[in-house]
């Protein structure tokens, strides 16, 4: 009997203890664990950089839930230099050496302590990248033009490189323009472009407009290009009139009214430009999806064409000619004020609901170059399109809103 007590003895002392330490621990904690431990706050997103002279504009995206954030804190490395920001999602680094690659790092801070990190980078110095770049197909090229950078304090921009995205095509100049060769003709094209100074290069600009180099491309910036197009009726002398910019219409008689912009004319035999016909020209048409207007015949004849420093008159949408400039100083587009020639282009057209009248918009340009046009305001008229006259307008909108 003393040798079964003594093991039933033994066999119930873990229950005791385990009891006797659960009691403690709900002591202790009753005590000690009233309130948990703060977490860190969430992480800000989307941190990026610019760069100045001898530093770096910090940004960020907050966290959605914020409300444990205290502050922001930007930390550059190497170096260790930081900004703060109580509640703006900015600040700026500075201290830095210019040309020195930095990586940043961007934190939420809280009562918890600080989130994981944001990561940018960026080299001080650098310049910003340009804007506004444009692309215009050619045969197997493609030309580019940029509006530049604000000027760098650090540095200024000595010369601008492009990057195609599409294979091929990059190009150097220290202008706002150059031409990216060698392209492959029917294939699309996008293009960036970069500044650059004593310091390195800038972020990559802003993607282009998509541009497809043919055999036939060649137009004005911006604008689709429809090849050239047999003109009988505008010129005795096998003239090639290049239309640039058009739009089609289906009418009910199951023909189409063709209209098109920036008409310039082509010699046939040389295959050069000889003169421009500034406004737009109308044409009736068969028509087939997909495929250029060719053998159209035009509404009204073109008349003489001009030299291409004087603007002509347009036989369907008069062009303007002393059309004052949106940038305000007055200047009238004008070949006295460096314009080639203004334009009328069209940029829609619809049947109304009698199916006799035509509502067109168009845009007025002033070209200033082979490559360079600048957008003037905008219209709309109505056009009977089986008598070929205008019978409402054009009433011009100017000027144009920014």
């Amino acid at each position: 009997m003393q040798y079964k007590r003594s093991v039933s003895d033994r066999l119930r002392a873990p229950t005791a203890v385990l009891v006797t330490l659960t009691l403690m621990t709900v002591a202790v904690c009753m005590s000690a664990c009233g309130q948990a431990a703060a977490l860190p706050p969430l992480a800000p997103t989307a941190a990026s950089a610019t760069a100045g002279d001898g530093s770096a504009s910090v940004h960020w995206t907050p966290p959605r839930a914020n409300a444990d954030v205290t502050s922001y804190v930007a930390t550059a490395r190497p170096g260790g230099q930081k900004c703060k920001s109580a509640n703006a999602a900015t600040c700026t680094i500075t201290g830095l050496a210019n040309g020195t690659y930095y990586a940043i790092s961007v934190q939420s801070v809280g009562p918890g302590g600080s989130s994981r990190a944001a990561l940018t980078g960026m080299r001080p110095g650098t310049p910003l990248p340009p804007t506004h770049v444009v692309a215009a197909p050619g045969d197997t090229t493609v030309t580019l033009t940029w509006t530049a950078p604000p000027s760098s304090p650090a540095s200024p921009v000595t010369s601008y490189s492009v990057l195609s995205y599409g294979g091929g095509g990059s190009c150097t100049s220290t202008t706002t323009s150059c031409t990216a060769t060698g392209l492959m003709n029917g294939f699309h094209y996008f293009f960036v472009v970069q500044s650059h100074n004593a310091f390195g290069a800038s972020l990559p600009s802003g993607f282009s407009n998509p541009a497809t180099p043919s055999t036939t491309a060649g137009g004005s910036v911006g604008i689709t290009y429809l090849g050239p197009v047999s003109a009988s009726q505008e010129s005795a002398t096998g003239t090639l009139l290049q239309r640039d910019a058009g739009i089609s219409v289906a009418l009910p008689n199951g023909r189409s009214l063709w209209i098109f912009g920036d008409t310039s004319s082509f010699s046939a035999a040389a295959g050069q430009s000889s003169a421009f016909i500034g406004g737009s020209t109308a044409a009736k048409g068969k028509y087939v999806p997909g495929r250029s207007p060719n053998a159209l015949k035009d509404i009204r004849p073109a008349g003489t064409p001009s030299t291409s420093t004087t603007p002509a008159p347009s036989q369907f949408i008069p062009p303007p000619t002393t059309t004052v400039m949106p940038d305000g100083s007055g200047r009238a587009c004008s070949p006295a004020n460096g314009a080639v020639y203004t334009a009328r282009w069209p940029t829609g057209a619809a049947l109304l609901d009698n199916q006799q009248l035509l509502f067109v918009t168009y845009t007025d340009v002033c070209v200033t170059s082979a490559t360079n046009f600048t957008v003037e305001g905008w219209g709309f008229m109505d056009f009977a399109w089986r008598t070929g006259k205008i019978k409402a307008g054009p009433y011009d909108v100017f000027p144009p809103s920014p």
